[in-house]
């Protein structure tokens, strides 16, 4: 029986896999090779391949039309034939997540992070408030989301209309910036802010804010920014003893969910920040169409997690359970955080321990259950958890016949059941399914035998 079973196994593996020609997945990455998350990406899957083999590919694609802003669309046009992508929510209107067209799209995990910070200089002014450190100030935005920072600050009550914001290169893209005629270009503010730091030692503005991608703290702009100009200090949106108690940046990211509160520590950069700093941290996450495949999902975000060091899960809670998502996981993603999730043993464990230790086997197939999240019908398996602990209860308990031969044939209705949903690809072939079915196999062995020794004593 056993023997039959892994030849049936083996043939139903390789017929589904022929059936499931869709191993190649589209990823719209980002604008350039030389970003952070294209190459936080592009290490993931290569370290996913050692371990699992080419059976799934990623094709990775980078150009200036794939702006993490706006990939999200790409999944949704039927013309671009995208699978994945990394995206952001600077482009994002709070009402698209609600919208049908995006009601297949799910989250695989955060790829990378960023922190909004506000640099000002304390010579100059002492702010009660966000507001007062804005009006009348002269700011700068480093970044080319500028539209974006000033939707955030007007979220947090800033009057922009009296900031005055002096212009950068960041207010044109670069192809724009060098069709500008030489007395516009002289107007703009000359400060190269993304590479190597040098700039001036008096600045021309009181304000300065942008992102910092978050765990580049060493030899960073910021640090050095921070540590050669020591009249500028870093800007708490509230205090930071307020975080996770009811802060003025948690009531902002119930308005806009995309956003987390994030505490910047003491000393961070060096000396600095002297005390604790409150404000948004914004995610890139990887996303995908819920047809791709469970399975591969499952092995990418168990090989980012537990092979590489870019996902911290300090920072994205063990759950994933600090991030606010703007889509549903996807069932792979959930298969695998399920690992994390209260055991079964840990729930039932003392009526187990009563029902006897007869087939002990069968504890390694409830965990199997609680593994398996591949489209199966929840009705279905809650009806199975009750039939094991039944069927465990009774193996040893009983010495009827008749009885035995009931429990043999409900383990040979559960495996026809767990055939069945194979065949309908409710469940993986993998090695929780192994374990399941040798599980069985073991106990339907256990019972013959059993069976055979009653039949032979004469007992009934």
């Amino acid at each position: 029986m056993k023997k039959k079973l892994a030849i049936f196994t083996l043939i139903l593996s390789l017929a589904l896999e022929g059936c499931n020609d869709k191993h190649l997945f589209n990823v719209a990455v980002s604008p350039s090779k030389k970003m952070a998350e294209y190459s936080r990406l592009n290490k993931i899957y290569k370290k996913y391949q050692e371990k699992n083999g080419k059976k799934f590919k990623l094709k990775l694609f980078d150009s200036t039309i794939y702006q993490l802003s706006t990939n999200l669309k790409l999944l949704i046009d039927n013309k671009k034939h995208f699978d994945m992508a990394i995206v952001n929510n600077s482009g994002l209107n709070s009402k698209d997540t609600n919208n049908t067209d995006y009601s297949k799209i799910r989250i695989v995990l955060p790829i990378s992070s960023r922190i909004l910070y506000i640099a000002y200089n304390k010579d100059k002014l002492s702010p009660k408030n966000i507001n007062d450190l804005f009006e009348g100030s002269n700011a700068v935005i480093l970044s080319y989301e500028i539209d974006f920072i000033k939707n955030i600050l007007t979220g947090f009550g800033v009057n922009i209309s009296k900031t005055n914001f002096l212009k950068t290169k960041f207010d044109v893209e670069d192809s724009d910036f060098y069709k500008l005629k030489k007395s516009e270009k002289d107007s703009l503010l000359k400060i190269d802010f993304m590479r190597d730091y040098k700039t001036h030692k008096i600045l021309p503005y009181d304000i300065e804010i942008g992102f910092i991608t978050h765990n580049v703290f060493n030899k960073s702009r910021l640090f050095n920014f921070l540590n050669s100009h020591t009249d500028f200090r870093l800007f708490s949106l509230d205090d930071y003893q307020m975080y996770r108690n009811g802060s003025y940046v948690e009531g902002f990211c119930l308005r806009n969910k995309y956003f987390s509160p994030y505490l910047l520590p003491k000393g961070t950069y060096g000396e600095y920040p002297e005390t604790p700093i409150l404000t948004l941290r914004q995610d890139f996450n990887l996303v995908a169409s819920e047809e791709v495949d469970d399975e591969f999902i499952y092995g990418f975000v168990k090989t980012a997690v537990e092979e590489t060091d870019f996902i911290d899960m300090s920072l994205y809670g063990k759950d994933f359970s600090n991030i606010n998502f703007s889509f549903p996981l996807h069932e792979g993603t959930k298969r695998y955080l399920d690992k994390n999730a209260p055991k079964f043993f840990e729930k039932y464990g003392e009526l187990l321990g009563k029902i006897g230790t007869g087939v002990g086997g069968f504890y390694t197939a409830l965990m199997g259950f609680y593994l398996w999240r591949k489209k199966r019908k929840r009705k279905i398996m809650n009806d199975d958890y009750q039939k094991v602990l039944l069927i465990q209860g009774k193996i040893d308990s009983t010495t009827n016949l008749d009885e035995m031969y009931q429990i043999f044939s409900t383990i040979q209705t559960i495996q026809k059941t767990y055939h069945n949903l194979v065949i309908e690809r409710k469940v993986l072939i993998d090695e929780t399914f192994k374990i399941f079915m040798d599980t069985l196999n073991k106990n339907e062995k256990y019972l013959l035998d059993k069976i055979t020794k009653l039949q032979v004593s004469g007992k009934n």
